[in-house]
């Protein structure tokens, strides 16, 4: 069942785990031309943060913001490691991450950018 107005995803993902090898080039392909795909969808947005782009905030880990449509709800900001996970809801530290994630975002390659490479990625 599809709701009616279903969740925004917003990634940055960085350029060196699309070169990751798993499974081996045909998986590596489906997975790319899979991304490809759900960029399709309005409420999906897909930018790769490039290697050339250097130290940038999300070095450090990664981390997802959540925002949600209640008003009044606040942001929850969450991280994960491998043995535990994390909610962060203090609304400074909460901040942080939204201007860490927003000053990725402006370092990104542009969605239409990050399909392009992607493309490539999946003719290899």
């Amino acid at each position: 069942m599809e709701r009616e107005e279903p969740a925004r995803l917003w990634t940055i993902l960085d350029e060196t785990a699309l070169g990751r090898v798993i499974g081996g080039p045909e998986v590596m392909r489906a997975q790319y031309r899979r991304i490809i795909e759900l960029t399709d969808l309005p409420n999906v947005m897909f930018q790769i943060m490039p290697v050339a782009a250097g130290g940038h905030p999300g070095v450090v880990g990664s981390f997802a913001v959540m925002g949600f449509p209640q008003r009044f709800t606040p942001n929850v900001v969450y991280v994960e490691n491998m043995t535990s996970a994390l909610y962060i809801e203090d609304e400074k530290e909460v901040h942080t991450y939204s201007l860490a994630f927003e000053q990725m975002a402006a370092m990104a390659l542009s969605p239409e950018e990050s399909l392009a490479m992607l493309e490539r990625l999946a003719r290899q």
